[in-house]
C-alpha cells in the first residue's frame, strides 16, 4: 500500500468517526431533553398531588366565577394553568408541533379540556391571547372540539 492509499484511508475513518461521534451527541442531547421533559412533567404532577384541587373538575369549573376573587386557590390554580400551558408549549415546539409525538408525553386533550376555562378566560385579559404563538394556540383550540 503506498501513502496515498493509506493517506485516503485515514481521512474516510476520519470522516466515519465525525459522523459517527454527531449522531451519538445528537442522540444524547434528545436523550436530555426527554429526560428535561419528564422531570418538568413529573413536577407539575407533584403539585397535583400537592393541591389535588388543581385537577378537580368542580374546582375548574368554578373559574369564571370566581377568577377575581383574592383567594389563594385561584390564585395557585391560574398559576398553575400558566405552568401548563407554558409546558404545553415547550412540548408543541420540541415535537415540531406533531400532535401524535407530543400525546407519546401527555394527554393533551384532557389537560385542555379540564383547564379550558383558564385557557380562554385567563385573569389577566389577553394573556393567552398575546403569549403565544398563532399555530401553538390553534393546536390547544383543535382539542376543544
Amino acid at each position: 500500500m503506498n501513502a496515498e492509499w493509506i493517506a485516503a484511508i485515514a481521512a474516510a475513518l476520519t470522516v466515519v468517526i465525525a459522523i459517527i461521534q454527531g449522531i451519538y451527541m445528537w442522540r444524547q442531547e434528545d436523550i436530555r431533553k426527554k429526560e428535561y421533559f419528564q422531570a418538568k412533567l413529573a413536577r407539575i404532577l407533584e403539585l397535583t398531588i400537592e393541591y389535588p384541587y388543581l385537577e378537580d373538575p368542580a374546582f375548574t369549573q368554578s373559574w369564571i366565577e370566581k377568577k377575581d376573587a383574592p383567594d389563594d386557590k385561584m390564585m395557585r390554580y391560574d398559576q398553575f394553568c400558566n405552568l401548563i400551558f407554558n409546558y404545553l408549549e415547550e412540548l408543541y415546539n420540541y415535537c415540531d408541533g406533531k400532535a401524535e409525538k407530543i400525546e407519546k408525553f401527555v394527554d393533551v386533550k384532557s389537560w385542555v379540556r379540564l383547564h379550558h376555562q383558564n385557557w380562554e378566560n385567563p385573569r389577566v385579559s389577553f394573556e393567552n391571547a398575546d403569549a403565544y404563538s398563532e399555530s401553538f394556540k390553534s393546536f390547544v383550540n383543535s382539542h376543544l372540539k
